[in-house]
């Protein structure tokens, strides 16, 4: 008789300990999309400042190959740490900074190079920069939904990034936005 009014009060008590575990589930879930959110924006953050930095030491020579290859190191690297997050939901403030962050490192890369002159290297190296901002955004997109169309819309001018043979990236803004652009 001990020993089942044991395993009912045992079978009780195992429910109570469910209960007080969830609000400490939530918790931790809650403090894991914060540092993910923060580890989001610090992304983005050490993304731009690799892009000035090389764009710091961009000289339009005829052999601006390497330069852009900079750029482009930054964003795979950019690329790699997303990859290794879930979703995030940002706030809004976060959100701005985020997107003037992304479009700036597009922008300032995309008027730098377009001042470079044309060689073999620097068609090819603007070409696999395409590429990879490509991988960027979508990878980007997946982590911090609804953000390319905030990113799309401070993007400057979509003829440079056409002119540098970044026609991966200005489609996307022009898919996002519904511009039509008659060159």
């Amino acid at each position: 008789m001990n020993l089942r009014i044991f395993s009912f009060v045992l079978f009780f008590l195992s429910f109570g300990l469910f209960a007080v575990a969830s609000p400490l589930d939530v918790d931790l879930e809650a403090r894991d999309m914060e540092k993910r959110a923060a580890a989001v924006v610090d992304v983005i953050a050490k993304l731009s400042n690799d892009v000035n930095g090389a764009l710091n030491s961009f000289v339009a020579t005829a052999d601006a190959g390497p330069n852009i290859n900079s750029i482009t190191n930054a964003f795979v690297t950019a690329t790699n740490s997303l990859e290794r997050m879930g979703p995030v939901f940002l706030s809004n403030a976060d959100k701005n900074t985020v997107a003037k962050g992304v479009a700036d490192a597009i922008n300032n890369a995309a008027t730098h190079i377009s001042k470079a002159p044309r060689s073999v290297a620097s068609i090819t190296a603007a070409v696999l920069l395409d590429a990879q901002i490509r991988v960027f955004l979508n990878v980007f997109g997946i982590i911090v939904v609804g953000i390319l169309g905030l990113i799309a819309r401070l993007i400057i001018d979509l003829r440079i990034l056409l002119s540098i043979h970044l026609v991966l990236i200005a489609n996307i803004f022009i898919n996002l936005l519904g511009i039509v652009i008659i060159l």
